[in-house]
């Protein structure tokens, strides 16, 4: 008599890995480079505003200060005109009418 075995129970389920959320590029999730990409650009922040403290406070580049220390500047005055007055009527027309008399609102209406 030939006694069979039983069935071979399956493999146990591997876990499956998380999905994407939608917001993973924003935030920097791990292993998506922004976070990387952030180091980055605020070392390069850090760097430009060092240098722009360190010219401002030693005064390496004086060719801007010297813009404003110059005392020869040219002071511009500007005149007015006023403006010309309005053409007269054509010879053929006559003059237009005055603008209509408005009279109180009827409060009885």
């Amino acid at each position: 008599m030939v006694t069979q075995s039983p069935p071979a129970a399956p493999p146990p389920a591997q876990p499956r890995p998380a999905a994407p959320r939608p917001d993973d590029h924003i935030t920097g999730a791990p292993g998506s480079g922004m976070v990387q990409l952030r180091l980055i650009s605020m070392g390069l922040a850090a760097i430009i505003c060092a240098g722009i403290v360190y010219v401002a406070v030693t005064g390496k580049f004086s060719a801007v200060s010297d813009i404003f220390k110059d005392v020869t500047a040219i002071k511009a005055e500007v005149e007015l005109e006023e403006p010309p007055p309005p053409p007269p009527p054509p010879p053929d027309r006559p003059p237009p009418p005055p603008p209509p008399i408005m009279s109180p609102p009827n409060p009885n209406a």
